[in-house]
């Protein structure tokens, strides 16, 4: 079944508004210095936030995780709760990145 004029104007103007929230994400990774950053984030348009940061760590939440994002990142979390406690207990974070 062909798309609709305006579902298709919906899913370009979707697709252009993640490209610019990317760049955007990726922009302030570069402003606060890469190499103090840690990112976290579990969609698309999180990609280039997590590759530019010095450690990305890729969320699989309640939300789904887009295989882009798990690929670019240094290491998966099961939840924020978790990959804040790796910044607060530094052991566990070395030991996730060892493995």
């Amino acid at each position: 079944m062909p798309k609709s004029r305006a579902t298709q104007k919906h899913s370009i103007l979707n697709t252009a508004r993640r490209r610019n929230e990317s760049s955007q994400k990726a922009a302030l990774v570069e402003e606060l210095g890469a190499e103090r950053v840690v990112a976290m984030g579990n969609g698309a348009n999180d990609v280039a936030m997590l590759q530019r940061a010095a450690l990305g760590i890729a969320m699989l939440g309640g939300e789904r995780l887009a295989t882009a994002c798990f690929t670019a990142a240094d290491l998966v979390a099961p939840d924020i709760v978790t990959a804040l406690d790796l910044l607060l207990f530094p052991r566990r974070l070395i030991a996730t990145l060892r493995t």
